[in-house]
């Protein structure tokens, strides 16, 4: 991640496995990234421990979206900074192994209109994450999947049908209490 190198000295936790964007842009803000498998888990641990958590201002799940997750934490941690970052290279792959028809998308929720876009009459299957989705397309639970294409083109059964860049806003949160340990006299 460009402009963003190592700001800050602090830990930042956020959404994990490595290969998310989450991972990404948290691993240009700070040497020392901490990953987890939800944003919720992210934020308690920025309730409890000396680092900054990262989010992202989409939906988490089919029903929980980053407003829910800002009000749940209100009062223990304040936004520091909010931010709009391309993500990752994406795109919108199909099984190699499947028909032309897609009837179904593997999807991390918060890019679940980039595939209703591409695929209106498919269902869509959410997984936790885009690396997670990938992964299941390629394991044929799902005929079709949007994914980071550094992930998609690791998989041998799966094709990039579309090449997708986006932009996704980020919220770094922390303690009031916390000294956020800048870098570069910031």
């Amino acid at each position: 991640m460009t402009n963003l190198t190592h700001k800050y000295s602090l830990p930042i936790a956020t959404l994990g496995p490595i290969g998310t964007d989450a991972e990404w842009v948290a691993s240009g803000l700070s040497a020392t990234v901490l990953l987890y498998p939800t944003f919720r888990s992210a934020l308690k641990q920025a309730c409890n421990q000396d680092c900054i958590a990262l989010v992202a201002c989409g939906c988490m799940s089919d029903t929980e979206c980053w407003v829910d997750l800002h009000f749940e934490f209100l009062e223990m941690l304040q936004i520091i900074s909010v931010m709009a970052l391309p993500t990752k290279p994406m795109c919108f792959a199909k099984s190699v192994t499947g028909s032309d028809l897609v009837r179904s998308v593997a999807v991390y929720p918060a890019v679940r209109q980039l595939a209703a876009k591409r695929t209106p009459t498919a269902s869509l299957v959410f997984y936790p994450n885009k690396p997670a989705a990938v992964l299941a397309c390629a394991q044929g639970e799902t005929d079709s999947c949007i994914g980071s294409e550094e992930i998609v083109v690791q998989h041998p059964r799966l094709v990039v049908v579309e090449r997708i860049s986006a932009t996704m806003v980020w919220a770094l949160y922390a303690r009031s209490s916390l000294e956020l340990g800048l870098n570069n006299g910031e």
